[in-house]
């Protein structure tokens, strides 16, 4: 279950000699899963990451990348990519950037075409699957007993950070809101786990979890956040974290002082770690990365599906703008997403539907919910005998 209380993004990264990355509960061998998994291309998604800065990025797109947004370099920013089919390594700059107004996920638009990307992972039936998780951050530290008993191994601290790409695994136990349009996978380190079972650390940020689909790796998860800091040894010793895989006993920190994690529970209880789910942002990739097409096949293009219908659950899926004469103005009311500043809402008006010109409205905002905005705009009439608006989204 996650502990939101202390969850925190795993962004930090120091750049040192060593050749660790994601921590692996079986061995802390610094040469472990730091070569591909798997027999063959994609190799369970390690041919799909690429080098950002300290960080890893995803191709989604012949020109298209996604990372962490709070690891993002913005435009002039670098991906470093190595064909897995020819061992050729390129680099791609970022023109662009799409920045998720309501999560932590950012797309990268670059110079020059991918020689393949990844797939995404459409369905929300991530829990209970199988995850192959790719990132590049600390090694695994001392280990943190409880009460300082060596017989008590609880986990390990988070020790020096590198960049060296490492893979492991785990089980999605389940996935939750974060917030309003944001969900996060839950990735549980647990102590009886899979055989390369992992966690996250400083510097996994932007990194990939991938699930195995009918025989092709897909995009299930960027690399977001860890619980991890300000636990408690019941002697009062605070402020201690890392990958640690059974909390009974131990304290943390909380509004009202600190809480007990109860010692005598039957179970171990793990820290978990959280990507950001890619399933349930799909309307927002596909506005971006094809905003002509139509991924969900509803007869309108991806673009204009996603600044209209803002990923709003029915009944209200769906808004087209609304058209009212109000004195001498004709009102047009229409949604938009006030913190997406690459899409841009213009009125238009025509005589012939063959001819549009740009038009100076009125605008006033009527309601806000959360980051959308419903806008009435007003054109006047004029002396006109008729005319036509339309509302013109572009990116």
């Amino acid at each position: 279950m996650p502990f939101p209380q202390f969850l925190i993004a795993v962004a930090a990264a120091l750049f040192t000699a060593t050749a660790d990355a994601v921590i692996l509960y079986r061995t802390d061998l610094v040469d472990e899963n730091t070569d591909a998994p798997g027999m063959a291309f994609p190799h369970d998604g390690w041919d799909f990451e690429g080098s950002y800065g300290g960080f890893l990025g995803t191709p989604i797109g012949l020109r298209f990348f996604i990372t962490a947004k709070h690891v993002s370099g913005g435009t002039g920013s670098v991906l470093v990519f190595q064909d897995a089919l020819t061992l050729d390594t390129d680099s791609y700059t970022a023109i662009r950037e799409y920045r998720d107004p309501t999560s932590d996920l950012v797309i990268m638009e670059v110079d020059k075409t991918f020689p393949y990307f990844a797939a995404l992972y459409t369905r929300e039936d991530e829990a209970g699957q199988r995850i192959v998780n790719i990132g590049r951050g600390t090694d695994r530290g001392a280990p943190i007993y409880y009460e300082n008993d060596p017989m008590q191994l609880r986990g390990w601290s988070h020790g020096t950070a590198s960049q060296t790409r490492r893979w492991g695994e785990n089980i999605i136990a389940s996935a939750f809101n974060y917030s309003p349009e944001w969900d996060l996978l839950v990735a549980d380190f647990d102590q009886n786990g899979l055989p390369n079972e992992c966690h996250l650390s400083g510097g996994d940020s932007g990194g990939a979890a991938f699930i195995e689909d009918g025989g092709v790796w897909k995009l299930a998860g960027i690399n977001f956040a860890i619980d991890s800091g300000f636990f408690s040894q019941p002697d009062g010793t605070t402020g201690f974290g890392g990958a640690i895989f059974d909390l009974r006993g131990f304290y943390y920190a909380s509004d009202g002082g600190f809480l007990q994690f109860d010692p005598n529970s039957p179970t171990p209880i793990p820290t978990a770690f959280y990507p950001t789910r890619i399933s349930t942002k799909l309307p927002w990739i596909y506005s971006v990365i094809d905003p002509a097409g139509d991924y969900d096949s509803n007869g309108r293009p991806n673009l204009l599906d996603y600044a209209l219908k803002i990923n709003a659950p029915p009944p209200g899926a769906w808004s087209a703008p609304f058209v009212a004469v109000e004195g001498g103005f004709v009102a047009l009311t229409y949604r938009k997403i006030s913190g997406a500043p690459q899409l841009q809402y213009q009125i238009e008006k025509s005589f012939d539907l063959a001819t549009w010109t740009a038009v100076t409205a009125q605008e006033s905002v009527a309601s806000t919910t959360e980051y959308v905005q419903t806008i009435e705009a007003k054109v006047p009439v004029g002396s006109s005998e008729g005319f036509f608006l339309r509302l013109l989204i572009t990116q």
